[in-house]
């Protein structure tokens, strides 16, 4: 892949904002599915995911599902079960790259991997054998 990258498409700029609109209007049994995903410009198979998991996590906790509102429901990413680092760790390791960067020890990409790879051998996570 090219560094410097410049995306062309904004299929993935969707606001979360639209997306609970979205799943509150067919949760109060406004509109359907389908007619709903074609008001918000979304997909109808991203909101049935969502009411899916939102389903999935009112019958674990019925009792407190009920009383907490759909907007509150987060949704991670579907990488977020092989992250190694958290975001607090992510963040520290950026900015002592930054650092040294600004030392003007300046790292590879090569260098940036094992360092990020020792890091993590450091802390005992589970890391791919590539």
């Amino acid at each position: 892949m090219v560094r410097r990258y410049i995306k062309r498409t904004t299929k993935s700029n969707i606001s979360e904002e639209r997306i609970q609109l979205a799943l509150n209007d067919v949760n109060n049994k406004n509109c359907s599915i389908r007619a709903t995903a074609e008001t918000y410009c979304l997909t109808k198979s991203l909101i049935h995911k969502r009411l899916k998991q939102h389903n999935s996590n009112e019958n674990c906790n019925e009792s407190a599902a009920s009383e907490i509102p759909l907007a509150f429901y987060s949704f991670q990413s579907k990488y977020s079960s092989r992250q190694i680092f958290t975001k607090e760790e992510e963040n520290m390791l950026a900015t002592n790259i930054e650092d040294c960067s600004k030392m003007q020890f300046g790292l590879t990409y090569q260098q940036i991997r094992q360092f990020a790879y020792s890091y993590a051998l450091q802390l005992n996570r589970r890391v791919p054998n590539n």
